[in-house]
């Protein structure tokens, strides 16, 4: 807007009435965002009211399905026979483990360890349980636990070329030693397999001469730590010896659903 050639151009009348009419639009303005600010604020208070409702029923929940793995525990589980009891703890544990195994902030031997635990109670549900019950719910259990098998066999094998440290390797390795009873020169020989592929893809794609280099040099610190002095074969008799300690089923052991008493 020109304001100086309004000046010139209109009286004083039309002056104040443009003047007037700017003013009522103004407030007009300022009333509707008065409007708009209050019905925002009314949705914010409800929407945090929704949110305390909503924290409240999750807090609810959490009890209601502590309580409900607790009695369920003491009343189905300790109710039975002895072999009813026992086969009911290894229900549950094979279920939790099952459940776990794979998942994304876990170790690869921890869930072939698992895995192991998994299968010899499956076994045992399978060969010392006279109750057709318990038989027919440890064979529907087999397919579930050949597919976690092939599932971490292709994971463990495929994902091995990008192993570069020598912690994250005799992990990974000790995982494929035990689920795919691979002896040590089957192991060495698996690891450059996969090495070498990775460093093809690196040169395919141009990468730097240095950086290729450098994977190599790594390759190579992996295969002398674990294989010239000894670290993969410390490893795998650790865990043949049982000295190894899975977390996985420390923390099953742990978890109050699967703490069973003693006395009865």
């Amino acid at each position: 807007m020109d304001v100086d050639r309004l000046m010139k151009d209109l009286t004083i009348e039309q002056l104040e009435s443009i003047q007037q009419d700017l003013e009522t639009k103004m407030e007009g303005k300022r009333e509707s965002l008065r409007e708009m600010v209050g019905r925002r604020y009314r949705d914010v208070l409800e929407a945090s009211s929704e949110v305390r409702n909503v924290c409240a029923l999750a807090d609810k929940l959490t009890v209601d399905i502590a309580n409900t793995r607790v009695n369920y525990q003491s009343q189905h589980i300790r109710n039975g026979s002895k072999d009813e009891q026992r086969a009911g703890e290894h229900f549950l544990a094979v279920n939790y483990l099952i459940s776990n195994i794979g998942s994304d902030d876990g170790e690869p031997l921890d869930d072939v360890v698992s895995l192991c635990m998994v299968e010899h109670l499956q076994k045992q549900l399978i060969s010392n349980h006279a109750s057709l019950m318990i038989h027919k719910i440890a064979r529907v259990l087999t397919g579930r636990i050949v597919a976690t098998r092939s599932e971490l066999e292709e994971f463990n094998t495929s994902t091995l070329s990008d192993i570069s440290r020598s912690d994250w390797a005799v992990n990974q390795l000790t995982a494929i030693a035990i689920l795919q009873t691979k002896d040590i020169s089957q192991l060495l020989d698996l690891y450059l397999e996969k090495r070498f592929e990775y460093i093809k893809h690196l040169i395919e794609d141009s990468a730097t001469i240095l950086s290729v280099v450098e994977e190599i040099k790594k390759t190579l610190s992996v295969v002398e730590e674990l294989f010239v002095h000894g670290e993969l074969q410390h490893s795998i008799q650790s865990v043949c010896n049982g000295q190894y300690k899975c977390e996985l089923i420390r923390e099953m052991c742990a978890d109050q659903a699967y703490s069973f008493e003693k006395n009865n």
